[in-house]
């Protein structure tokens, strides 16, 4: 018999066997993780030059389960530190998920390098952006375009743009990018501008956000369109916000930087949050996204305009506790825009020299040589004594697994619910099971009135079941699972531990089902079953924590 320890980790159990002068033995390894995800707490602040600023870690994680990251250093861009974790840490991938994570990499390289817990190096993050240029370009459709998920058949217009726009940029950084494909999507974008009509949007759903984006992107390439920016220009009281910033920002890269002025000068920051309303789905519209969008194209056209030092402090603002932003879409604008703002900062920043006492440890940290710590041991508080004369900037980061263990019910905006049926479609019990058992998990996700988009559904198993993946010829056939299901399903993961399923819009009720298999005798916790807009992380759900037990075969 075995028991887990309290932590995550690797277990290895060394097996051996002997008979007179033979003897066998093997070390096997068997992972370790909580009933629930971990949850990472970060925060930035600033110490001013003679200051003493004394920090108290947050209480709440599992002892064994704590991972600290302290980074002091000349950075201002450690204030956002939190929002680069966030996306090094995001679980999925869709187009825009991978191009988000990307795409800030391309900016912020040397923040990366100091503040990745992993302890990754400048190699591998370059590795990591030439991972997602590999990975935005597998999901490519024949007529050019880019689908949503690998698995897609569906032209995802928003997401190919942007995608489109992070592969531009990445070449000009000296990345490989496949030329290839790459004129194939500028081609797919390119020629359908001809489809847009001129009431901004189409049957198919383009609008004219998308228009004035893929104005942009294509005159970053040397493709600029004349017309329909004029077109736009023309009908900018009538524009959404980022329909009007995106196409300032195209006639700026094709040299009309007066124009541009002209139309930026329109925008209100302290309106944006008022007049844009969140998009749960398309081009993923949010407040967040308005002001880096605003910050970069004025940083881009009259870096020395009044304003960008409001926007810069209007967006860093809207950090969730310093943790970065709500979702990965708006981390990654903001993150590009502040990088760029930080970066100027930067070059007029005094140096600094602080003393930085971490547990029972000092440690010096200046302009000159940035301080990391990644302790073993988890540290109660840090006292940083700043000498100046310049500002030193810092920011923390734990990572662990809650002393509550496993995720407790909640609805906010969501609702769902797990049922466990047998082969024949009968309600089971779901606390018992023998070795072998076949079962069937019916997931529901309630809307409770109001449509929502994009919706990732997570079922962690407890260890004693294993996924019952379709895919597998040999795999146990229900027919009347799929009469059961419904509702816009446009992705399913079956992983080794879990069942991940996102969705497309829907109001009201949506169901997926899956089967397990009761393989492994023992006790073990059973997670709860979660839904999260992916676009609005405070529509959530979590239900059904408990225990399973396994009985063996006799």
């Amino acid at each position: 018999p075995l028991v887990a320890a309290a932590t995550s980790g690797v277990a290895r159990v060394t097996f051996a066997a002997g008979e007179g002068d033979l003897r066998y033995e093997e070390v096997l390894e068997l992972a370790v993780r909580p009933a629930r995800s971990s949850v990472v707490e970060s925060g930035a602040f600033a110490v001013a030059p003679g200051e003493t600023r004394t920090f108290e870690w947050p209480a709440g994680f599992a002892p064994a389960s704590v991972r600290d990251r302290l980074c002091v250093a000349g950075l201002p861009s450690l204030s956002f530190s939190g929002g680069l974790e966030y996306l090094f840490r995001y679980p999925y991938g869709c187009l825009e998920q991978t191009t988000s994570t990307s795409f800030p990499l391309l900016y912020l390289v040397d923040l990366a390098e100091l503040t990745d817990p992993r302890g990754r190096s400048r190699e591998e993050n370059a590795a990591r952006i030439q991972s997602g240029i590999a990975r935005v370009l597998s999901m490519q459709l024949s007529d050019g375009w880019l689908a949503l998920w690998p698995s897609s058949r569906d032209a995802y217009p928003y997401g190919s743009i942007y995608a489109a726009h992070f592969l531009t940029e990445a070449a000009k950084a000296g990345y490989e990018v496949p030329q290839a494909p790459f004129k194939d999507l500028l081609k797919a974008i390119n020629s359908s501008l001809s489809s847009w009509n001129d009431g901004g949007a189409t049957a198919n759903g383009f609008n004219d956000q998308e228009i004035a984006y893929a104005l942009y992107v294509l005159a970053l390439n040397g493709q600029w369109n004349e017309g329909w920016s004029a077109r736009l220009e023309e009908k900018k009281d009538n524009l959404a916000v980022s329909a009007r910033i995106l196409n300032a920002t195209a006639r700026a890269v094709s040299g009309k930087r007066e124009d541009a002025a002209k139309l930026l000068q329109a925008v209100s920051p302290a309106a944006l949050a008022a007049t844009t309303p969140r998009k749960l789905g398309g081009s993923l519209n949010s407040p967040v996204q308005d002001l880096s969008l605003l910050l970069s194209a004025w940083l881009e056209i009259d870096p020395a305009n009044p304003a960008v030092p409001d926007l810069a402090r209007r967006l860093e603002a809207t950090q969730k506790g310093g943790n970065g932003w709500y979702t990965t879409h708006d981390n990654a604008l903001a993150l590009m825009a502040l990088g760029k703002f930080a970066a100027r900062v930067a070059a007029d920043a005094k140096p600094f020299e602080a003393d930085v006492t971490a547990g029972d440890a000092k440690h010096a940290a200046s302009t000159a040589k940035a301080l990391s710590l990644k302790p073993a041991a988890a540290m109660e508080k840090v006292v940083i004594v700043n000498r100046g004369p310049g500002t030193a900037y810092v920011s923390w980061m734990r990572t662990g697994i809650p002393s509550a263990g496993v995720e407790p019910d909640n609805a906010t905006g969501l609702k769902v619910t797990r049922e466990w049926l047998d082969g024949a479609g009968k309600p089971r019990d779901p606390a018992t099971f023998r070795q072998g058992d076949l079962a069937v998990v019916l997931v529901t996700v309630d809307s409770m009135g109001r449509e929502v988009d994009q919706v990732a559904i997570e079922d962690l198993l407890p260890a004693g079941l294993e996924v019952e993946n379709p895919v597998f010829k040999t795999s146990a056939n229900v027919p009347w699972l799929s009469e059961r299901t419904r509702g816009p399903l446009l992705h399913v993961e079956h992983r080794d531990d879990r069942v991940l399923a996102f969705t497309g819009a829907f109001n009201g009720q949506l169901v997926f089902g899956y089967q397990v298999r009761a393989v492994t005798p023992g006790d073990f916790v059973l997670p709860a079953v979660s839904a999260e807009c992916m676009y609005d992380p405070s529509l959530r759900a979590a239900k059904g924590a408990g225990r399973i037990k396994v009985e063996a075969l006799k």
